[in-house]
């Protein structure tokens, strides 16, 4: 049985883009120069804000990363807790501390707001918290079974927004709490490791996922922020968890037969990066001031993201997999001794 699944790295760069296109319309504007008070100017905005969902690619993150954490134990194998914890944490804390000290540099030269360079950490610190508890989530799994786990998770997420109905925003729970509404999803990852293969996908028919995908952000975004009676992200976002457990299925076992595309699977392994960094490279570009054509900077702007984050990937994301990579194939206990020894 292969221990990567291929596809998921493809899935990761697009969500991490639609991410990136959230923030760039939030600090520029892709319809500059259109009358917004006009038919053209009111449809265009409302298409684009409704099918841009940020919080909803994140959802899409929380499913895959619980996947990938219990794909290799899915069948029982024996959890090396020191090797997983510090493994886990290398990997996703040394980019997050590096992004932090980036934001803080640029706050000082007042071009980055610290507030708006770290908007995306909230989700970040939820997955630590998962990572985390799942040895002991595993264990429980084994004691109670996956149902009462899941429905148990989805009932204490849904107690919280009705205790603190919230602002509407999924991370509007702070980084307290927050994770307790992500819990379910991550989980219905965990649950997909072991089941995937339940899920036929013809490959006629993945495309209907696919589109699916796209009309579940929109559902979301239009009950947010266009309907009459406003139903937020808390609400919606972990119903439509439960499609992405099932479209994901479906890309799993269809790149079992199908070949992704090679240029997303490898942008897709610096995916994390783009998240991570793409809020530090708008401030930057923007700060520069390009008198352009609207849509040229449009351009030169999501270039000049996509070219910000590979260098923080090369720079600190692929050594921090490096040193992980190495620690998964080496015993700590060695590895402590021999820091011993030096010091």
């Amino acid at each position: 049985m292969k221990q990567r699944i291929v596809g998921l790295d493809s899935i990761r760069f697009v969500c991490a883009f639609i991410v990136v296109i959230e923030h760039t319309w939030g600090g520029f504007s892709f319809l500059t120069g259109i009358n917004k008070d006009t038919t053209i100017g009111r449809w265009s905005g409302f298409i684009f804000n409704s099918f841009i969902s940020g919080p909803g690619a994140v959802i899409v993150f929380f499913v895959i990363s619980g996947f990938c954490i219990h794909f290799p134990y899915r069948n029982g194998a024996k959890i090396d807790y020191p090797t997983y914890y510090l493994s886990r944490y290398i990997r996703i804390v040394f980019p997050c501390a590096a992004i932090i000290l980036v934001v803080n540099i640029l706050s000082l030269f007042g071009i980055l707001n610290v507030d708006a360079g770290l908007s995306v950490i909230w989700s970040l610190v939820c997955e630590l918290i998962y990572y985390t508890l799942y040895p002991g989530l595993s264990w429980l799994k084994k004691r109670i079974g996956w149902t009462i786990l899941l429905i148990s998770t989805f009932a204490f997420a849904y107690a919280l927004v009705l205790l603190l109905p919230g602002n509407g925003n999924y991370q509007g729970y702070g980084y307290g709490l927050t994770w307790i509404l992500g819990l379910p999803c991550w989980l219905a990852g965990c649950h997909l490791a072991e089941h995937y293969q339940r899920f036929a996908s013809n490959t006629r028919h993945i495309w209907f996922w696919r589109v699916g995908f796209a009309f579940g952000l929109f559902v979301c975004q239009v009950l947010r922020f266009q309907s009459p009676i406003s139903i937020g992200h808390q609400q919606s976002l972990n119903i439509f968890a439960i499609f992405v457990y099932f479209w994901l299925a479906r890309e799993v076992n269809y790149f079992q037969r199908v070949k992704p595309v090679a240029s997303f699977e490898r942008m897709g392994r610096w995916s994390y990066s783009l998240y991570l960094s793409h809020t530090s490279a708008i401030a930057i570009f923007l700060g520069l001031d390009l008198q352009l054509f609207a849509p040229l900077r449009a351009i030169l702007l999501i270039a000049f993201i996509l070219f910000f984050a590979y260098c923080f990937y090369l720079i600190v994301e692929q050594p921090s997999h490096q040193l992980a990579k190495k620690l998964r194939q080496k015993k700590i206990e060695p590895l402590v001794s021999k820091v011993e020894q030096l010091v």
